[in-house]
């Protein structure tokens, strides 16, 4: 049975105060009923550039509430969406959009350069945008016509809705496909009538589903078009910033930032991160520092939210808890899994797999199986359940070594550097034979890489002693803000290189 897209019932839901604010970014503000008309006003733009019901959109976003309603708009329309990753590596952004088969591809002023002279060539797609591009047809530049009335179209709810980036940190990001039906369950969290939710990383993650959330749910979005630890900390006091997700290396940036005490942050209900592994002894600085208010979601692209440590058990009252993801969700199924298949029994450590209403319905292209594996998605992921039901994700399968004899995994590693009181983070990366770390220090710090190696083989073993450590400033990330592995394995690699030229 044919029925509106999703949109339809954000932007209902949105109109039921038409003058509250709902979406504020770097040019303002936005009322309810001012962005439903500029949602409204994009899709009509679409329909009469020759956008259609199930062509596929790519959009290359900037952090902004037009990236929103352009995804929108082309939802009301019936088209499938993609917020594209890596807008500045050329190379990865023309495989990702040949493996998409656009038909057509929106850009932004900012976000033009990246597409470059890919968009010129014979067969490209519609190249569209957001504001005045060379070569492209401006959305916002057309008629804008009874810009009051909704646009809709009928649409299956089985039809592809939207397309999402993995991290891609290995290679060309896998891209998950959600049906109208099936987004729908994924950003469909219930009522979040007073939160005022930050975002300051791109779209092409976890951030758009977070402002699909919040505004269905009745929220309002503040949007930051990139993440600055002081620039956060302000925005945090003056807008009332109730909810914060950030990936690891940017938690710790924000909570070491020297203004972090000084600032009223009372209106904060938590900060959130995913996406890297928070070692115990991490999470227990930061407590100490930030107090009772962080929340570590473990989830993926594919799955959506699986389990969330957050509350009276993520605390230091609870310290036996500070190594896991919480519980599963309600909904979820969580199976830990043996190399033979069989089930682990509660307690051992084995493969996570998942099942749940929130899991996609595949890859798009190419990797159209990968970890899906009839109704589970194999995450790849070591973890083991415990006897309380808490979820303990150990990290990724093939990021595993055997050291002196014992396995071991990057987080263990980072969990005994962190243990050192002058160190504030550390990321370790397999190496041969083991591993090497990079770490960022406190101010004033006095140890040096040999230190902290006979620091860890002193207190933890031999086993979780690094070969190589290294200080750094600030940990190289990606585009989403995880700790960019290939950029710290070249940093060491550099260092090697130069100490065998001395």
């Amino acid at each position: 049975m044919n029925r509106s897209s999703y949109v339809e019932r954000l932007l209902a839901r949105a109109t039921d105060r038409p003058y509250r604010v709902i979406i504020q970014d770097a040019r303002g503000e936005l009322s309810a009923l001012e962005f439903r008309r500029l949602v409204t006003r994009l899709a009509r733009a679409l329909a009469e550039a020759g956008v259609f019901p199930g062509d596929r959109i790519a959009i290359v976003p900037t952090i902004s509430a037009d990236a929103l309603a352009v995804r929108y708009a082309a939802g009301l329309l019936g088209c499938a969406t993609v917020f594209c990753p890596n807008t500045g590596t050329r190379g990865r952004l023309a495989g990702l959009l040949a493996r998409v088969h656009a038909d057509a591809v929106v850009v932004f002023p900012e976000t033009a350069g990246a597409v470059g002279e890919m968009m010129h060539s014979a067969g490209s797609p519609t190249l569209l945008s957001v504001g005045p591009v060379p070569g492209a047809l401006d959305l916002l530049g057309m008629p804008a016509g009874r810009s009051g009335e909704l646009v809709t179209c009928s649409v299956d709810p089985g039809a592809l809705a939207v397309m999402v980036a993995s991290g891609g940190t290995t290679g060309q990001p896998k891209l998950s496909r959600r049906t109208f039906a099936g987004w729908e369950r994924l950003v469909d969290a219930g009522s979040m009538g007073g939160r005022r939710q930050l975002i300051c990383t791109s779209f092409a993650y976890v951030a758009q589903v977070l402002a699909d959330q919040v505004l269905l749910g009745g929220g309002t979005v503040i949007l930051r078009d990139r993440f600055d630890a002081r620039e956060i900390l302000a925005t945090i006091e003056a807008d009332g910033i109730t909810h914060l997700a950030l990936v690891e290396p940017l938690l710790v940036e924000l909570i070491d930032h020297p203004e972090f005490g000084m600032r009223d942050l009372s209106s904060l209900v938590a900060i959130s991160h995913i996406g890297a592994d928070a070692a115990p002894s991490l999470r227990r600085r930061l407590l100490g520092r930030a107090g009772p208010i962080l929340a570590h979601p473990y989830g993926a692209s594919e799955t959506g939210i699986v389990s969330v440590l957050a509350g009276g058990d993520y605390s230091l009252a609870h310290p036996e808890r500070l190594g896991t993801a919480g519980p599963p969700l309600s909904g979820v199924d969580v199976r830990i899994e043996r190399v033979d298949g069989s089930e682990a029994p509660r307690g051992e450590e084995g493969f996570v797999t998942v099942r749940s209403p929130q899991v996609a319905e595949g890859y798009d292209g190419d990797a159209a199986h990968g970890g899906f594996r009839g109704d589970r998605y194999f995450t790849g992921d070591l973890g083991l359940l415990d006897l309380d039901g808490y979820l303990h994700v150990r990290g990724r399968a093939a990021d595993q070594r055997q050291v002196c004899g014992r396995w071991v995994m990057p987080v263990d590693v980072q969990d005994a550097l962190c243990d050192h009181p002058e160190v504030r983070y550390a990321v370790a990366v397999p190496a041969d034979g083991g591993f090497c770390a990079v770490a960022v220090l406190a101010p004033g710090a006095t140890v040096g890489g040999d230190d902290l190696r006979a620091f860890v083989a002193e207190r933890r073993g031999e086993h979780l002693s690094p070969a190589q450590i290294i200080a750094v400033d600030r940990v190289p990330v990606t585009e989403q803000g995880k700790p960019n592995r290939a950029r710290i394995a070249a940093l060491l690699g550099e260092q090697r290189e130069a100490v065998a030229a001395r």
